[in-house]
């Protein structure tokens, strides 16, 4: 539940709704409303979205964007963003499993390390207009959707924070008038998945109207347990070989909507949504398994667990001031509390005893407890006009505080204090974090001048204040044995207070004077303005072509002992241009890009003489990226639709000297204090292969009784890249693979209300890498690692039946 200073938050956020009175859903109903009446007449469905806040079909929208209605990601069996990413271009999605947290990448730009409150994405998340800072609580599981919008590129001028890469707007089914309507589906497949759906659609009254959607998701870990060795004198209850597994899902979401609409020209939407995640983290896994061992294995001594609950509440109000202005007041709330743990070694080495034979070490998320807010008020006219204008204000507030721990034994949890197991294995860590402070306001506006029928220039502005405070955090460590009084150091448990159990903040901690931090306390303001210059022309009446220029901004970070790193600006240039051919039977677009980042923030990990590693976020020189994108929808006949998502780019990184924690041989420059480094300068960036091609292909056999028989194939390939910003060598790197999905789904004859569809995905059991780990602790050194690797998930397969009442 939100806390009592949440709920006031909340509450004025709502009564601040209801004053800006008066309001048609002047964004979102006409997006449903087109798509009811797109008839099935041969031609490729008309879309509407609203990635410029306001109301355009796709293919006159001057921008790079997917959009995906809620029907079409039914057909492609998306249930979550990382089934998006085999469907646009130049989007990728990435599980880590160490916080159990999604981040994106766009156009060959993310961090990796945005995963805690010490770094922000590249790719900013939005549900119904509303910023979500952390996708993995952005409606995860992608249910009762009216369409998903994937902006690519710089959209910092309408839509803010974080968005230098891109932006993703997931728009939720609204409540409808006029009609009683339901669905409810259910999902049984291997790895004991069970999956379920539920939406039902009430109208109260003609000015009132209640919406209730549901979604639960569940299978089994994809990781097995490995059994222990037969080593003499090995307690092999020290192991892990029943229970819940790694790599599970658990997740729940229920979503409450109401909307009132007492005018033609005034509507609010309110709604409430609860999510809940209970699976359990993804494992780091040996690339190259031990003999005998399968890949899908671990020889594991940490349990795992993953508890999230994610409450949000969300409003929108429009008003139809006049037949010349409309009114928008976009607000929400929201709660993130979780807990989690993680074998972070993922049994890399089989332990010779129970003292030796390897480091085993735990990452356990005690708690943290995320809350933010965020408003919107913007003004524009209403219909063309000579000049289309839209001005607006935002503001946002995050409060965050987070205890993660890192207890480390030799061999087994009988192994700690070790004093003789190798320098600085053993060292523990546990950092706290009670209170960090985020605040971003901004005024911003964009006009578009309707210079004729067929010519328009457009022009935005936007101008950022961010402020990041942190209060009271210390990175606590102890490095074998207590600095104190030279005793062993104790596993530290959630229940003790760090500085009771011998620990001490770690002197490697440097503070903005240059010596060492005994705290992260900190502040530091940054302002930025950002525009876009845009110019696009009706070649024809089908074909539009567009050319821009933009800016974007992401603020600096707060980073350990209170050092800030600048913030990231980049300038994007892109050529695009999108049409429909053959009366509409094929629709397509593309566009060619470059973008010049400067700060470039990069998450790199940072190991210390003592040990002692934190991964802190960095200012490159900068990076740059660019590339050429494609789409296209074809409906090949009445009965046949073909899909196709393509893209080419290259991304390159300018200066950037640090450690490389996973090779030290590549550390051939001086660094401080005689230490080595390298430079970064034209490595290339991780999860950006060089080219991608999405393939769907759907027919429909009709059948003499009228029933219909539907197959779809969805095909993803894309060559090699990089997996982190160090392109170390093969392990670090994902080779070229092909992943394919199928789908094949009957609809019986006549007016019945249900179908019913078998299921495969990653039909060729391809084992493809996300992210990787290296470990070169003792028994491994630097020059023999262990590499270890995150995978999308393996084969599954099931059944799934619908039905509409």
């Amino acid at each position: 539940m939100l806390n009592t200073r949440n709920k006031i938050l909340t509450t004025s956020l709502v009564a601040m709704a209801a004053h800006v009175s008066g309001a048609y859903a002047a964004d979102e109903a006409p997006a449903a409303q087109a798509a009811a009446k797109a008839a099935d007449n041969g031609n490729v469905a008309e879309v509407i979205v609203t990635a410029t806040k306001r109301s355009t079909s796709l293919l006159k929208t001057p921008l790079a964007v997917t959009a995906l209605s809620g029907a079409a990601l039914d057909d492609a069996h998306v249930k979550n963003l990382e089934d998006m990413t085999h469907l646009s271009p130049s989007f990728q999605a990435t599980s880590q499993g160490d916080h159990a947290v999604l981040l994106l990448t766009m156009r060959g730009i993310g961090n990796d390390g945005a995963k805690t409150e010490q770094a922000d994405p590249e790719v900013s998340v939005y549900v119904d207009g509303v910023y979500s800072p952390r996708a993995e609580g952005a409606t995860a599981l992608l249910y009762d959707m009216d369409r998903v919008e994937v902006m690519r590129g710089p959209q910092g001028t309408l839509w803010g924070r974080n968005s230098t890469a891109g932006a993703v707007n997931m728009v939720s089914a609204k409540p409808k008038f006029g009609m009683t309507e339901g669905s409810a589906e259910i999902t049984l497949g291997n790895y004991n998945r069970t999956g379920t759906r539920f939406m039902y659609n009430l109208p109260v009254s003609d000015t009132f109207a209640l919406r209730v959607a549901y979604a639960g998701e569940s299978h089994n870990g994809y990781v097995d347990y490995q059994q222990p060795p037969n080593t003499p004198g090995l307690d092999k209850n020290a192991f892990i070989t029943s229970g819940d597994k790694y790599n599970a899902q658990d997740q729940k979401a229920l979503r409450l909507s109401a909307a009132w609409q007492p005018t033609g020209n005034l509507r609010t939407d309110l709604s409430f949504e609860t999510f809940r995640d209970d699976g359990t983290p993804s494992m780091n896994l040996n690339q190259e398994p031990r003999p005998g061992e399968k890949l899908w294995s671990a020889l594991i001594q940490i349990a795992p667990y993953l508890h999230r609950k994610v409450d949000t509440i969300r409003t929108r109000t429009d008003w139809n001031v006049n037949q010349d202005i409309d009114l928008a007041f976009i607000a929400g709330a929201q709660r993130t509390d979780g807990a989690m743990q993680f074998d972070a070694r993922g049994g890399y080495t089989v332990p010779t005893s129970n003292t030796t034979g390897g480091v085993l070490r735990n990452t356990r998320i005690n708690a943290e407890h995320y809350t933010n807010a965020s408003a919107e008020l913007n003004l524009k006219s209403s219909g063309k006009k000579t000049v289309d204008w839209l001005v607006g204000a935002y503001v946002f507030h995050e409060k965050a505080a987070i205890r993660l721990d890192q207890p480390a034994w030799s061999g087994t949890q009988v192994g700690y204090g070790c004093t003789t197991c190798g320098w600085p294995a053993l060292t523990q860590n546990s950092f706290v974090q009670p209170n960090q402070d985020v605040k971003s306001h901004a005024l911003f506006t964009q006009d578009t001048w309707n210079v004729s029928d067929t010519f328009r220039i457009t022009g935005g502005l936007r101008k950022t204040w961010d402020e990041k405070h942190n209060r009271g955090g210390v990175n606590f460590y102890c490095p074998t044995t207590q600095p104190a009084n030279g005793k062993p150091c104790l596993p530290i448990t959630p229940q003790d207070d760090p500085r009771n159990v011998g620990f001490v903040p770690n002197p490697s901690v440097i503070g903005p004077d240059g010596k060492p931090a005994l705290n992260n306390d900190g502040q530091q303001k940054w302002s930025k303005p950002t525009w876009l210059l845009k110019a696009d022309y009706d070649v024809t009446k089908d074909i539009m072509a567009y050319a821009s220029v933009s800016t974007g901004y992401k603020s600096g970070v707060l980073t350990d002992g209170g050092v800030h790193t600048e913030p990231e600006t980049l300038t994007s240039y892109e050529l695009g241009a999108k049409g429909k051919l053959m009366g509409g039977k094929v629709t397509w677009a593309t566009s060619i890009y470059y973008a010049d980042f400067k700060g470039y923030q990069i998450s790199v990990p940072t190991t210390f003489p003592n040990g002692a590693s934190f991964l802190l976020t960095a200012n490159a020189k900068g990076a740059t990226a660019k590339g050429i994108e494609g789409e296209l929808t074809a409906r090949l006949t009445p009965v046949d639709t073909l899909n196709l998502a393509m893209s080419l780019q290259r991304t390159e990184m300018d200066t950037l000297l640090t450690a490389d924690p996973n090779n030290s041989s590549y550390n051939t420059l001086p660094g401080p204090n005689g230490s080595k480094v390298r430079d970064l300068k034209g490595n290339e960036l991780p999860h950006a292969p060089h080219f991608s091609l999405n393939v769907g292909y759907q027919h429909h056999f009709n059948l003499d009784s009228g029933a219909r028989i539907s197959p779809r194939i969805n095909a993803h390939y894309e060559t090699a890249s990089w997996l982190d910003v160090f392109n170390d060598g093969a392990p670090d790197r994902q080779k070229a693979y092909t992943r394919s999905d199928f789908t094949v789904r009957y609809k019986p004859a006549g007016d019945k209300h249900w179908q019913v569809e078998a299921f495969v995905q990653n039909l060729e059991n391809k084992d493809i890498k996300t992210t990787v780990n290296i470990v070169n602790l003792p028994p491994a050194a630097s020059d023999r690692p262990v590499w270890q690797a995150m995978y999308l998930a393996p084969r599954t397969y099931g059944v799934r039946l619908t039905a509409d009442f």
